[in-house]
């Protein structure tokens, strides 16, 4: 397939009984060229050989399968780099498309020379309750105000309601944080500085499954922990790269520390720290700020130690 349109990535991991539903919305997207990248993550159920039965079936779908589980974000980022399309639309195995709905947002960048045009997303839950959540209409032309639009959340910090024009994120080499959950932040934050042709659309074309076991839902492990502080370090960072670029507005700091700090990182620390003994919770944070940051990270640990121990059960 030489000329694609639009490669749809999809991560995959022990999915095997709802990622037909997203690869069957795919293809009642009114697209004439474009082709599926699933990456199986190394599953453990019999994920695979479903897939490969839909690569039998249909030449447009490719199947490649990580050595070692590597979780969602680098699985994107596989699917980055084998993709051949003009654009990328991310799905996760769970979540589906409405029809044509992709067709409608290519053929608005096309007509606009955009790099990115996001859409609108509604929730599904386990018994089919549908709601609103996140539907916008405005245009960006990046910098200060992309950011701005980011610290509203009119720019979402979600990955999979947006077509991006690829040669855009690899002339940026914008990919997502491997190793770590709420992978989706720091990518959008990027996506919302360096994006001088960004528009958004309230039309629902994706629907945004809400599973009881999903991440966001989960009891937190060592991992969650690891991304919690990585998610506040990597702010951190973002706001020195702002500050260097002549953006460093305080007022719009002060927004996004209230919208990815306090709003994303200080509940699930303090959730964190309830369900563990202050010895544990503590040796916890000096073990994971220690990986990130070696010993100069001494100082955040003790601040998240001071500042969240009292949360952590006696012991």
């Amino acid at each position: 397939m030489e000329n694609v349109d639009v490669s749809f990535v999809i991560p995959a991991y022990n999915c095997s009984k709802v990622v037909g539903r997203a690869i069957e919305s795919i293809m009642n997207q009114k697209l004439s060229a474009f082709e599926i990248v699933i990456v199986n993550d190394c599953s453990n159920d019999d994920t695979l050989e479903v897939l490969d039965e839909f690569a039998r079936q249909f030449s447009f779908l490719r199947v490649i399968s990580h050595e070692v589980n590597k979780n969602l974000g680098a699985a994107r980022n596989t699917g980055i780099d084998a993709s051949r399309g003009e654009f990328v639309y991310f799905v996760d195995a769970d979540d589906w498309l409405e029809p044509g709905g992709v067709a409608g947002l290519l053929e608005v960048a096309r007509a606009r020379g955009l790099d990115v045009v996001a859409c609108g997303v509604q929730t599904v839950s386990e018994d089919g309750e549908v709601k609103p959540y996140h539907a916008w209409d405005f245009e960006s032309s990046g910098g200060i105000e992309g950011v701005d639009y980011f610290s509203q959340y009119k720019i979402g910090a979600i990955a999979w309601n947006k077509l991006y024009r690829k040669s855009f994120l690899d002339r940026h080499e914008i990919r997502f944080v491997e190793g770590y959950f709420h992978e989706d932040i720091i990518f959008t934050a990027r996506i919302a500085l360096e994006c001088m042709r960004y528009v958004s659309i309230s039309k629902v074309v994706m629907n945004y499954f809400q599973s009881k076991t999903s991440i966001c839902n989960s009891v937190p492990t060592r991992r969650h922990l690891a991304s919690y502080l990585n998610l506040y370090i990597s702010m951190a960072e973002y706001f020195g790269e702002l500050n260097r670029r002549g953006i460093g507005d305080p007022g719009l700091v002060q927004r996004l520390s209230r919208s990815y700090g306090f709003a994303e990182v200080l509940p699930k620390l303090q959730r964190y720290a309830a369900t563990r003994p202050r010895s544990v919770f503590v040796r916890d944070v000096f073990d994971v700020v220690d990986e990130r940051l070696g010993p100069a990270g001494t100082g955040i640990a003790d601040f998240v130690c001071g500042s969240f121990e009292n949360y952590a059960q006696e012991g």
